[in-house]
């Protein structure tokens, strides 16, 4: 019995960790992440319109910034179906526009402005129907949800990670 309130403690300490790089700034959400690089911004801005994943790149005073083409959030990579995934994640395309900043030797990423448009008809939702992020995943108090830090967040960290890693 002295033993369940220190496994309390660490289970709780544990739970509370952040495992994924979503932040709120005011009302927005923003994902960011950073890599370690030997390439020059220049290096990395070919790299990215190579990839094909994202549009409307600029390279404006040493700093990359563009938009993710529509993608599918990877649920399957964790061993999930659409019907175990929630809908908001498994039904979109999501889209965001994003800043890349060369910080010694590594590159800074910065996703904002994030939203998931409806990839089809569904009774729920329209086919496009859009939603920001922060529509669907933050509570009245503007934080996370817990089932999005829970369940989602690692799908969405997952994803953009796979945009943004150099080869």
């Amino acid at each position: 019995m002295k033993f369940l309130p220190f496994l309390l403690l660490i289970t709780t300490a544990v739970i509370s960790q952040n495992n994924h790089n979503f932040i709120i700034d005011n009302t927005s959400i923003i994902w960011t992440n950073e890599y370690k690089t030997t390439k020059s911004i220049n290096e990395i801005f070919t790299s990215l319109k190579i990839s094909g994943a994202h549009e409307n790149l600029e390279l404006i005073d040493q700093q990359i910034i563009g938009n993710i083409k529509p993608i599918n959030i990877d649920f399957k990579h964790f061993g999930k179906s659409e019907f175990t995934t929630s809908m908001y994640v498994a039904r979109r395309n999501y889209t965001g526009f994003f800043t890349i900043k060369l910080e010694g030797e590594k590159y800074v990423i910065t996703l904002k402005k994030i939203s998931g448009a409806q990839a089809y008809n569904d009774g729920l939702f329209e086919l496009n129907q859009k939603q920001s992020l922060e529509s669907l995943v933050l509570n009245n108090k503007n934080t996370l949800k817990k089932v999005f830090i829970r369940k989602d967040a690692e799908l969405f960290d997952y994803s953009f990670n796979q945009l943004f890693q150099l080869k």
